[in-house]
């Protein structure tokens, strides 16, 4: 655990059957939850974005609104946002500008590849070091797969420099990310060509659509809506300071 989760607990999902809906059974499951998360030492509780492990991030707004309120009724505030978006594959073209960006990376002595056993551990450090142990575990467990010829190695895309590792894309059948570029690296369309290396290697591997849980309005603003990205579901995190 980082010093955040330290402090912290996660319910990642609580249901209630319809039928028994308002019969203070949730009120019971919630306090049971927060409960156990202030015996455990935590101060706050939130609902219910655990990376990687989390199911969504947060409760989808037009699908739950009532969980919305029930949250907020017992002292839950919301945190921010993230909107969940999907991609049709069909209707896949890469602008200009990507073929611009891939000669100008590749003049400063960039590479964009797929996986190459060499850089597994560049991987793995870039990942902890930029973005999080989270991230370290997917991206292991996707190279350990590759590694044992039970995936492609297009799904993972590196830019890459003399061995150090300046960004990585990923996908997993139709769900696409986590991308991440290394701050040193950033304001010259990596991210886009990866993006974009990656879309190609999904439809490449038969899926018609793509999609991803979790990016703000910002980001998908910036990257993704260019490439024919639209909102599928928002989302919206809460949390609760413990007593």
């Amino acid at each position: 655990l980082n010093d955040v989760d330290a402090k912290r607990g996660y319910i990642t999902t609580i249901s209630v059957d319809a039928k028994n809906q308002r019969s203070g059974i949730g009120t019971k499951l919630l306090s049971a939850a927060e409960a156990y998360t202030r015996s455990r030492g935590r101060n706050e509780v939130l609902i219910s974005p655990y990376a990687p492990a989390y199911f969504t991030p947060g409760v989808d707004i037009a699908a739950y609104p009532a969980a919305v309120e029930f949250f907020k009724s017992r002292g839950y505030s919301e945190v921010n946002r993230p909107i969940s978006m999907r991609c049709d594959l069909t209707k896949l073209t890469e602008p200009p500008f990507v073929a611009e960006a891939r000669i100008a990376v590749g003049a400063n002595g960039i590479a964009i590849t797929p996986f190459a056993p060499f850089l597994t551990r560049s991987i793995l450090e870039f990942a902890a070091r930029e973005f999080g142990s989270d991230w370290e575990v997917v991206y292991r467990d996707t190279i350990q797969q590759i590694l044992r010829n039970q995936s492609p190695p297009t799904r993972v895309i590196v830019a890459h420099r003399g061995g150090e590792v300046l960004a990585v894309t990923h996908h997993d059948a139709d769900r696409f990310g986590p991308i991440g570029v290394a701050n040193s690296a950033r304001h010259q369309r990596i991210g886009q060509i990866l993006m974009y290396e990656t879309l190609k290697a999904q439809r490449a591997a038969g899926h018609s659509h793509a999609y991803f849980l979790w990016s703000d309005d910002t980001t998908a603003a910036r990257l993704y809506s260019g490439a024919g990205f639209v909102e599928a579901r928002r989302f919206v995190i809460l949390r609760k300071q413990l007593s």
